[in-house]
């Protein structure tokens, strides 16, 4: 759509507001020709009289075509009001509403619920200071009643208990503990997502953040600052016992990006006394990572902020084991994994297996959960309703025998993934054709594809699940096929790419290309 479209789009938008058009004239202001649209525009960004000669001479034709066209529009389009002045020439009575400021490109498609979190959210970024419904109102091109119920709306709806909205002469503010605000954030990035077709231009890519996650953060945020805080996540994974499951990943790094927002806009967390990291081995590398904040982008990170980093990087998930840098398990730990599993035998719902391997980043997934039930960090797990549907008694069990275990309710998203590893230890006695699965999300999803592969097709042994860094040094001359969930070399042989959530459609696939079936 061409600018002036969105010019005259932009002038129905307010006179809509002042006239209250129906949606037949909103279709035939879209309708009108090019030399009137350009008219439009002219005068639109006048601020004055127009000369009717000038005109002519911008437009390239006739002061009598121009006075033609006006009388047209007059007519066909009352709620368009030029004005005419001896002397002086023409003016149209909306000419204060410039191109710059309209940005009707962005306006014209919010929803009441798009500006809603919109609000929301740019009250929640600038917590110490006062927004005044004025500038909201101008910011929107709504009425201040609609942004004064917008925010009895976000109030009531969307701010949960632990905020609160203050008014006052000065504006209006969010107030409540830093940290609450910063898990704020954090949902509506999750939970409410307004992707566009302008977000395909976002320039940037991540090997373990989604896409769609990308260009939510990219309409949010600072994408440049995204991509530093990858590489330095990065950088000191390496150095501890495992790699982090991706979707563990993207909420360290997310939790990270907002900390250093709201860090260099003089927002800090506020714990209530000094608290003492007892992973040592986490602690050291969240303090490498504060350390390299501050150097690349010149802020301080207080030692509350450097111990909430900590939080998060010792809650994360497994990926992939690092043993070169493996630790041992807590006594404690160890025995709570031992405990849960047995319970999961006495259940006679299943077999644990006496794998060692999995029973070793099950009692990591363990401790991480632990840590995430102390510092109220809450994950989202994308496969959630999926495991509940295709393995439902299993999931209903593993819930009761979590909750009881802990003590406390057990999000739905935990204990998805307490299914996954449940459903992924279980013992295997059947002989299948060998296939390799290549993923790059975590343990847990990774599992869960393999799980659902080899429910649906029993026939198929999963010799491993790797990342493609691991392939390269993996002996594929016994493997029949390799279902991989990323693009791989042409090179490979007998490839079957497939979604992470294994499609209907990835399934035919399989059964096509391995057993020939239709």
């Amino acid at each position: 759509m061409s600018i002036y479209m969105w010019t005259l789009i932009g002038i129905l938008f307010v006179m809509k507001t002042h006239y209250n058009l129906n949606k037949r004239e909103v279709k035939i202001m879209a309708e009108l020709n090019n030399r009137e649209l350009e008219l439009i525009k002219m005068l639109t960004e006048a601020n004055d009289y127009l000369p009717v000669h000038i005109i002519a001479q911008k437009l390239k034709i006739s002061t009598k075509t121009i006075y033609r066209n006006i009388e047209k529009l007059s007519k066909e389009r009352p709620y368009l009001c030029f004005e005419r002045k001896q002397s002086k020439g023409i003016k149209l009575n909306v000419s204060k509403i410039s191109l710059d400021t309209l940005q009707i490109n962005k306006v014209y498609k919010y929803s009441i619920e798009e500006r809603r979190i919109k609000i929301l959210f740019k009250l929640l970024k600038n917590s110490n200071k006062y927004i005044t419904i004025e500038s909201l109102s101008e910011k929107y091109y709504v009425g201040k009643s609609s942004i004064v119920n917008d925010l009895n709306y976000i109030s009531e709806k969307l701010l949960g208990n632990m905020l609160k909205i203050v008014k006052s002469r000065q504006g209006t503010k969010i107030v409540g503990d830093e940290q609450d605000i910063r898990a704020k954030i954090v949902q509506l990035v999750e939970n409410y997502s307004f992707i566009s077709a302008d977000d395909n231009l976002i320039d940037y890519y991540s090997d373990r953040i989604n896409s769609d996650t990308v260009k939510e953060l990219g309409r949010r945020f600072d994408l440049e600052k995204l991509s530093l805080i990858e590489k330095i996540v990065s950088k000191y994974e390496k150095k501890l016992p495992y790699t982090i499951g991706d979707l563990y990943y993207t909420n360290l790094v997310v939790h990270i990006l907002i900390a250093l927002e709201r860090i260099q806009t003089g927002n800090y967390v506020d714990l209530e006394k000094q608290k003492i990291a007892t992973d040592k081995t986490y602690y050291v590398e969240a303090k490498n990572i504060a350390d390299e904040l501050e150097k690349e982008f010149s802020i301080t990170f207080p030692e509350n902020e450097i111990y909430y980093i900590y939080q998060y990087l010792v809650s994360t998930g497994v990926g992939t084991i690092n043993y070169d840098n493996s630790i041992a398990v807590e006594k404690n730990i160890e025995e709570i994994a031992i405990n849960f599993l047995e319970s999961i035998n006495k259940s006679n719902l299943v077999n644990v297996s006496k794998n060692k391997h999995i029973q070793y980043v099950f009692k990591l997934h363990i401790r991480a959960l632990i840590k995430r039930l102390k510092y109220n960090i809450e994950i989202k797990n994308p496969l959630t309703q999926k495991i509940k549907e295709d393995y439902k008694e299993i999931f209903l069990t593993v819930k009761e025998i979590a909750e009881k275990t802990f003590d406390m309710k057990i999000s739905d998203d935990e204990v998805a993934y307490l299914t996954v590893y449940v459903q992924s230890i279980l013992e295997e006695n059947i002989e299948h054709t060998n296939v390799l699965l290549v993923c790059h999300s975590g343990f847990g999803t990774s599992q869960f594809l393999k799980r659902r592969i080899e429910t649906i097709f029993p026939k198929l042994n999963i010799v491993d699940v790797i990342s493609t860094r691991e392939l390269k040094k993996f002996n594929i001359t016994k493997i029949a096929y390799i279902i991989s969930t990323v693009k791989l070399d042409d090179n490979i042989k007998n490839v079957i790419n497939v979604n992470v959530l294994l499609s209907n459609q990835d399934i035919k696939l399989i059964n096509k290309i391995i057993f020939g079936g239709k």
